[in-house]
């Protein structure tokens, strides 16, 4: 009945009499808009006293409240001077800054919006341009300037002044971006180009709008708009002497206009402009499959252009030894592409040795595919095979991609097809992985050593490891050229699943260590090796690749990280005699491992084996700001403990808290010879023995004595109990055997007190 009571109050008017309305605003350049956000159905009243600039809304509910904490954080004061509560609630009174207009309505049942707009729009101060700013005339009022002048990115950012279905959503252009590729499939339009100024100032601005709503957006263009001289590139009604004057806080479209003089929106071929700069390479240039005619035998082609390189005088014909290295490309020559490409004094080349990298699945240094993973040409395809071994996630345009590849001749869709998987997997697309590879199947007829590769490496990324296991060891132990990079995945694998890795295996990353040293791969195949020593817990003959590797192919940010993993590898895992021989060691050379955490950790196992003046050396290279500061404080106080230093470890402790620090308190005053407080502090603990241990110490035979039959009791009830009585001037035998038993009664308390406060180890 009370629970009814309850619902019936919630569903009638009178839960009013408690309900605070928020109070939103926003600015939509020709407008202010207030937002109240009021219960469904409530009635209101707007009175308006434009002579004395004053607005009063009243609600049909009593005892309402109304936050306007937040009114003045998203607009200023040109239009709405101040918003006040009335004292009696449910109204608020608006003073208005300008000769304005307040137009009221009703949007969704549940939101009063309330628009502030000047009475006459020419008055508008808000809509005002600073002084000074050129203004825009002629046909640069239309397209992007038309859409862009409605933006405003100073310190209250929005777009109007068309009201929307959401208060507080600024308008969207009418124009649509440039059509793409597929949606031209779809619905049967052209392609719009860039040139096509109107769709890239609907697409400019509706991107700013989209930033502007969520808040994101802030305003960084250059302090004085510039174009350039010539005619052909400056804005239509503007001259030279106007835009050198031009204020530096002039609208957002001469800003933005300077921003962008620099772009070059008539490029030909299927490119795409976004805010942000995405720039594509474009296919032309990346035709590998059309720069040798089908079936043309390799020795024909590459003799013949070969032979055009060196004309008259041995001088190089720049357009022959361009064509002599697509062909080199083609085949998938990188290395002899980029050599042939050196000799070229053409700046036009980046591309071409951008692919000689590529080919050769090797890093591009100049990075000239980055970014475009998801371009809609052939670009994505080389983006991709461009990303690191584990890129992370990346927007890829999977058709695109999958377009590209299978563009390519034959024989570079199987060399290129594996490396593309690998690197479609690590970047988020597992599914378009898996179709690569199976499309080089279907084109070679059967599954090849390189496929298989290919599938279990997938498998492997994807945590399928009971999968890829078989496929990576029979690989490995192969003849083939997949071997080497199945022994790499086989003992990722390992580390991945925390097992050992077979002897086999690690003789083989040895020794592709040594035949890959002085290529790009060879400290991958020593990081192998390492990591596979450490997995089969052989930490000195780890620790000694690790030093030996001082000076030689491998880069020192490579052996850093290693010697890193290899020391925590250490602390975890290692025994007591290992760790210390190694830690000591490493100690010695004042090597510090990168991570604070793995310093704590060594430091926590010196005084398990009875150093704590190492864990105190230790601990001085963590510093007191680290996120393991507290941790490392608490560690240091054991430590001074264990050498006897207690006033410094319980200054250590001050400020800190917790049951360890409870704990090293207790022993601290234990030691100190103040057994009374430790008994209390171990008491808080729960440690009971500990405590009536203190109890014992301090005299405490109350607390002792408890009723328990062990010998610190009955020790203590023995000392508690009164003497025995006798009468000694009139002694009797009833009283000798009462003093007999008594003594033999002690005799065994005092033995048994003995016993168990017996020292260990000093027998003998």
């Amino acid at each position: 009945m009370r629970l009814a009571l309850v619902i019936l109050a919630w569903l009638l008017p009178g839960h009013l009499l408690a309900q605070t309305v928020a109070v939103r605003s926003g600015e939509h350049g020709a407008f202010t808009r207030l937002v109240f956000d009021v219960p469904p159905g409530l009635g209101w009243t707007l009175d308006q006293v434009p002579e004395e600039r004053r607005v009063r809304l009243d609600l049909d509910a009593e005892g309402l409240g109304f936050d306007l904490s937040r009114v003045f954080d998203r607009i200023d004061r040109d239009r709405l001077a101040s918003i006040n509560a009335a004292e009696g609630g449910s109204s608020v009174t608006l003073a208005l800054a300008c000769a304005c207009d307040v137009e009221a309505f009703v949007l969704r049942d549940r939101m009063l919006v309330l628009d502030i707009r000047a009475a006459d729009p020419a008055e508008d101060v808000a809509d005002k341009p600073a002084a000074g700013a050129p203004g825009l005339s002629g046909p640069a009022d239309a397209g992007l300037a038309g859409d862009l002048s409605r933006v405003r990115v100073d310190g209250i950012p929005g777009i109007g002044p068309a009201r929307t279905a959401d208060p507080l959503l600024p308008r969207l252009p009418a124009g649509r971006p440039p059509t793409s590729h597929q949606d031209a499939v779809a619905t049967g339009e052209p392609v719009r180009d860039m040139s096509d100024a109107m769709a890239i100032g609907d697409q400019i601005a509706a991107d700013l709008a989209a930033a502007a709503t969520e808040g994101i957006l802030t305003a960084a263009v250059a302090s004085k708009p510039h174009f350039p001289a010539t005619s052909a590139d400056q804005p239509a009604g503007r001259d030279a002497k106007d835009t050198a004057d031009a204020d530096p806080d002039g609208d957002i479209v001469q800003q933005l206009a300077a921003g962008l003089s620099d772009v070059d929106h008539t490029a030909a071929g299927r490119r795409r402009i976004q805010v942000g700069g995405l720039s594509c390479i474009s296919d032309e240039s990346l035709r590998v499959a059309q720069w040798v005619a089908p079936g043309r035998d390799i020795n024909a082609v590459l003799a013949h252009r070969r032979g055009l390189v060196f004309g008259e005088f041995d001088r190089i014909d720049e357009a022959a030894l361009v064509s002599y290295a697509k062909s080199l490309l083609h085949f998938g020559f990188g290395a002899e592409a980029r050599a042939t490409l050196n000799l070229s004094a053409d700046d036009g080349t980046e591309a071409l040795k951008a692919l000689s990298y590529l080919m050769d699945h090797r890093s591009d240094p100049t990075g000239l595919f980055g970014g475009q993973t998801n371009c809609p040409g052939d670009a994505a395809l080389w983006a991709v095979i461009a990303l690191p071994e584990d890129p992370g996630s990346h927007l890829v345009d999977t058709a695109a991609v999958l377009r590209g590849y299978e563009s390519l001749p034959i024989h570079l869709r199987e060399h290129l097809g594996p490396v593309l998987a690998n690197r479609l997997s690590g970047a988020g697309y597992p599914g378009a992985a898996r179709d690569v590879l199976n499309r080089l199947q279907r084109s070679k007829g059967e599954e090849t050593d390189s496929i298989a590769l290919g599938r279990a490496q997938l498998d492997l990324h994807q945590g399928n490891l009971g999968a890829a296991e078989a496929p990576l060891r029979s690989l490995a132990t192969g003849a083939g050229p997949e071997s080497p990079e199945a022994v790499l995945a086989s003992i990722e694998l390992a580390r991945t699943a925390g097992k050992p890795v077979p002897g086999y295996l690690v003789e083989l990353a040895d020794a592709f260590s040594v035949e890959f040293r002085n290529s790009e791969e060879g400290p991958e195949f020593w990081k192998a090796h390492v990591t596979a020593l450490l997995l089969n817990d052989a930490f000195q003959a780890a620790h000694d690749r690790i030093s030996d590797a001082d000076g030689t192919y491998v880069p020192e940010d490579v052996m850093g990280a290693m010697r890193n993993v290899a020391v925590e590898a250490v602390v975890e895992r290692a025994d007591d005699l290992t760790f210390l021989k190694l830690a000591m060691r490493d100690l010695q050379t004042g090597f510090r491992p990168a991570r604070d955490r793995t310093v704590l950790a060594i430091a926590q196992r010196f005084p398990a084996t009875g150093l704590p003046d190492a864990a105190l050396n230790q601990l001085a290279m963590i510093p007191s700001a680290s996120l393991v500061g507290p941790e490392a404080a608490i560690l240091r106080a054991g430590a001074l403990l264990d050498l006897g230093r207690h006033e410094e470890a319980e200054i250590i402790l001050i400020g800190q808290t917790g049951e360890e620090v409870t704990r090293l308190r207790a022993e601290l005053r234990d030691h100190m010879g103040d057994h009374e407080l430790a008994g209390r502090m171990y008491s808080e603990l729960g440690e009971e023995a500990l405590a009536r241990q203190a109890a014992w110490l301090s005299g405490d035979w109350g607390s002792v004595a408890d009723g328990s039959e062990d010998a610190l009791a009955q020790a203590a009830a023995l000392i508690r109990s009164p003497p025995d009585d006798i009468d000694v001037a009139n002694p009797s035998l009833a009283a000798a055997e009462g003093l007999s038993r008594a003594s033999v009664d002690t005799r065994e308390k005092i033995r048994a007190l003995l016993e168990a406060t017996k020292l260990t180890g000093n027998e003998g």
